[in-house]
């Protein structure tokens, strides 16, 4: 597998077709899979057929040789509120089922850093859920610290 530019025309369905796994992980109690799955799948299509208008959004796929899709990623740049510096952010990583466990993960993560340090950026920052524990043990092998927390208290 390697890793390359999204191409509009002809990797929209596959990667499209990932985003179920943007759910695929023990979701906090106020929503569920399928509920969490549909929106995935609609911000998805939505920021698929905008990125070639949003120079902002960098997409690329991890694709076998026969153009199989295994993955995606996708990086955008923001401000740091702290420092008010310009960093890479990482807005979605994906794999499909079959593509995990083979250290592709990582791969895609060290394009993403290196793609960043190229760009000039001393830094790359992300979201992740709380809950999903695989994802947040994952970036905290991979050197990233636990730097801002958002907490929430459900009121009804």
């Amino acid at each position: 597998m390697e890793i390359r530019r999204y191409q509009a025309g002809t990797d929209y369905e596959a990667v499209l077709s990932l985003s179920e796994r943007l759910a695929d992980f023990n979701l906090p109690k106020r929503t569920n899979k399928e509920t969490l799955g549909k929106q995935q799948k609609s911000w998805l299509a939505e920021d698929l057929k905008q990125q070639a208008e949003n120079s902002n959004s960098h997409w690329w796929v991890l694709a076998d040789e026969d153009e199989a899709i295994g993955g995606f990623l996708e990086i955008t740049v923001e401000t740091d509120w702290l420092t008010d510096e310009k960093q890479a952010y990482l807005s979605r990583i994906c794999l499909g089922k079959e593509s995990e466990g083979q250290g592709y993960g990582k791969k895609l993560m060290n394009y993403a850093e290196e793609w960043a340090r190229k760009q000039g950026y001393a830094g790359i920052s992300l979201m992740v859920i709380a809950t999903n524990q695989h994802a947040v043990s994952f970036y905290q092998r991979l050197g990233y610290e636990i730097e801002t927390m958002k907490l929430r208290k459900q009121l009804n």
